[in-house]
């Protein structure tokens, strides 16, 4: 039976090509998963350095206001 030889070659292929698309899909999902995990790595960096940012905010407007009452302490009494 010549066409059941080929049935059973062109089954073979399709199972080799579905598990080579399956080990890509695997890889993929590897490669999604170290960007994902990249991405919140820089969303905690972005998160703190915001933070860091507003704290020397808050710092600087501080030194502003102690730095604008200096003239009237200067001022001879």
């Amino acid at each position: 039976m010549p066409g059941f030889t080929e049935l059973e070659k062109r089954v073979k292929a399709l199972r080799a090509s579905e598990k080579a698309l399956q080990n890509e899909v695997d890889k993929l999902r590897q490669k999604l998963a170290a960007a994902e995990s990249e991405l919140a790595r820089w969303k905690d960096g972005l998160a703190r350095e915001q933070r860091r940012r507003q704290n020397l905010r808050g710092r600087l407007d501080g030194l502003i206001g102690r730095l604008s009452e200096l003239p009237a302490l200067l001022e001879p009494s």
